[in-house]
């Protein structure tokens, strides 16, 4: 029988950190690793659900610019209730094509394997 993972046992501060050097690099083949098969991406422009939705999604999103650069201002930890699993909410400073800055949140929680099983994103 095989051992359930306690949700604990993922660095999820570190799952988050890596999520965010791959959409800089606009690297959809390492984005697609992080995700669980049912994510769940919602921001203020779209709402997507799927795997193969969301990674078409960032595949839009990323020809809509030549270049993304993110740097994490906050991380917060929290836990959920009643899945006993983790939020990761950072504070985003986004620059797009090196004029656009957005300040952002993202909200990104885990399934129970470890992979980000919904991020919600917020201007402003």
């Amino acid at each position: 029988m095989r051992e359930s993972t306690s949700p604990q046992s993922f660095d999820y501060k570190a799952i988050c950190k890596e999520y965010f050097k791959l959409l800089s690099e606009k690297d959809i083949t390492g984005l697609d690793c992080l995700f669980s098969m049912e994510i769940i991406l919602h921001d203020w422009e779209t709402y997507t659900e799927g795997k193969n939705n969301v990674v078409a999604a960032y595949e839009n999103i990323f020809k809509s610019f030549e270049t993304i650069q993110i740097s994490q201002l906050a991380v917060h930890e929290s836990e959920l209730s009643p899945e006993n699993s983790k939020a990761i909410v950072s504070e985003l400073e986004v620059l797009i094509n090196q004029e656009e800055k957005l300040f952002v949140c993202d909200i990104i929680t885990f399934d129970s394997k470890g992979m980000i099983a919904s991020i919600r994103a917020y201007k402003g």
